[in-house]
């Protein structure tokens, strides 16, 4: 944690997790009433890398802004994908991320396609998604 410095945490605040909260505190009032959210986490949150505690704090923050914001927004729906890292960026960040599985980018905008349809709950397909209390884990076992 010394090799961060005040700025990677506020970045990691302001640009990951303030920038999308606000979306959502703003969107509230422009969504219709059966409209939703979709938000971007990581895998940092729940797979922590060395140098990684900024990344995991904005991570951890907006997945427990989204189990309360679900309850507060009514009939609206919010859900946050949470990838790995993706196959496509192996050669910028694989020295980042060692023994991580690899996620296809088809893969995370499905996750996406997915949340925003609302077909998360069903259970049991072979998708590479998973959703659990608004969370769509993006699996690499396919």
């Amino acid at each position: 944690m010394n090799e961060l410095t005040s700025t990677d945490f506020d970045s990691a605040w302001k640009n990951k997790a303030l920038a999308q909260i606000n979306l959502v505190r703003t969107g509230i009032n422009h969504i219709s009433e059966r409209g939703s959210f979709t938000l971007t986490s990581g895998i940092l949150s729940r797979d922590p890398i060395l140098k990684g505690s900024a990344a995991a704090a904005a991570n951890g923050a907006l997945e427990a802004f989204v189990r309360v914001a679900a309850m507060e927004i009514a009939l609206r729906r919010i859900n946050i994908v949470s990838p790995s890292v993706l196959a496509e960026s192996l050669d910028v960040y694989d020295e980042f991320s060692p023994g991580f599985p690899a996620v296809k980018t088809t893969d995370v905008a499905n996750a996406f396609w997915k949340s925003v349809e609302g077909g998360g709950s069903r259970d049991g397909d072979n998708s590479a998604m998973s959703l659990q209390a608004g969370f769509l884990h993006i699996r690499s076992d396919h």
